[in-house]
């Protein structure tokens, strides 16, 4: 009788294991779809046109599409996406990298560029001076 409870419990123990093991897996899946809404939604706010008014004076268009945000013309790929920010590396050049930083009502661009090492120059990378770009409002006529 003794051995008849324990292999019962044995199998209500394995089956417990299986259904925790299971219901895990279906939260991390559930998780990162949750995640790349997220991301999605952190990176559709930058779309658009931007205003450089202390940089250049000039309105920056961004675009995304199929994993590259392109800004201007020129394409990045997408590194990182955290809550309010989005880290990337230009495509041609993995030397390049911008990350967005989205503010209340404005974005801070960071340059940075990565050099390469020599005798002369002893610097491995530069980083520029931020840029703010503010969203142009389009006129209703």
């Amino acid at each position: 009788m003794f051995k008849k409870k324990r292999s019962t419990l044995i199998k209500l123990f394995f089956v417990l294991v299986m259904m925790s093991a299971l219901a895990a897996c279906s939260n991390g899946k559930k998780e990162k779809e949750a995640q790349k809404i997220d991301e999605a939604k952190v990176i559709k706010k930058l779309e658009g046109e931007w205003l450089a008014e202390k940089y250049d004076g000039k309105v920056h268009t961004i675009t995304y599409s199929k994993d590259v945000l392109h800004f201007d013309e020129v394409p990045f790929k997408i590194k990182k996406v955290g809550k309010n920010k989005v880290e990337t590396r230009e495509v041609s050049d993995e030397k390049s990298r911008y990350s967005f930083e989205i503010l209340k009502d404005s974005i801070m661009l960071y340059r940075t560029y990565v050099v390469e090492e020599d005798s002369d120059n002893e610097a491995t990378e530069g980083e520029l001076a931020p840029i703010e770009l503010r969203k142009v409002q389009k006129e209703e006529k």
